[in-house]
C-alpha cells in the first residue's frame, strides 16, 4: 500500500457497503439477509508514464530485477503501461482495512521479448487486529 502513497492526491473516496465474508462458508448468498458493512472505498487508477515507479517496484517484487542478464534502464523505456488500479475497503467505523485489491496490466521487453503483465491480486483481511493462532483455529 505504502507504494501508492506518493499519488494520494489522486485517491478517489466514496462510501459503499460490501458484504461480509465468512472463511467459513465460501458461499455468499446475494439477497436481502445478506451482512454487508459499510466502508469507505479508496481507489487510484492510473495509466500515465508518471506512473513508472510503481512498474518498476512491481518487477522487482516479481524478481525480474536480479536477473543477471537484464538491463533494467532498457526494460524501464520499454514499458507502456495499460491501466494500474488499487481499490482499499476501509471500515466506516474502526478504521480497519477490510480488503485490498491491486491490478497492474502493462506491456514490457524482457530480453527481447514483449510481455504483457496483468496481475491481479486481492488481499481479505480478517482479525488482522485480533489475531487467532493455529491451535485455536484446529481446536474450534
Amino acid at each position: 500500500m505504502e507504494a501508492f502513497l506518493p499519488y494520494n492526491n489522486e485517491f478517489l473516496m466514496k462510501e459503499s457497503e460490501i458484504l461480509y465474508y465468512d472463511p467459513e462458508n465460501e458461499e455468499v448468498l446475494l439477497d436481502e439477509e445478506a451482512e454487508t458493512i459499510s466502508v469507505y472505498e479508496v481507489s487510484f487508477r492510473g495509466s500515465d508514464e508518471q506512473y513508472r515507479p510503481l512498474v518498476l517496484q512491481h518487477i522487482e517484487q516479481m524478481g525480474l530485477a536480479d536477473h543477471p542478464n537484464l538491463n533494467m534502464d532498457d526494460v524501464m523505456e520499454s514499458i507502456e503501461i495499460e491501466r494500474i488500479d488499487m481499490t482499499i475497503f476501509v471500515d466506516v467505523e474502526t478504521f480497519d482495512v477490510h480488503r485490498f485489491q491491486t491490478r497492474f496490466r502493462y506491456t514490457v521487453e524482457i530480453l527481447d521479448e514483449f510481455r504483457v503483465i496483468d496481475e491481479s491480486l486481492l488481499l481479505r483481511f480478517q482479525n488482522h487486529n485480533e489475531p487467532v493462532s493455529i491451535e485455536e483455529k484446529i481446536e474450534g
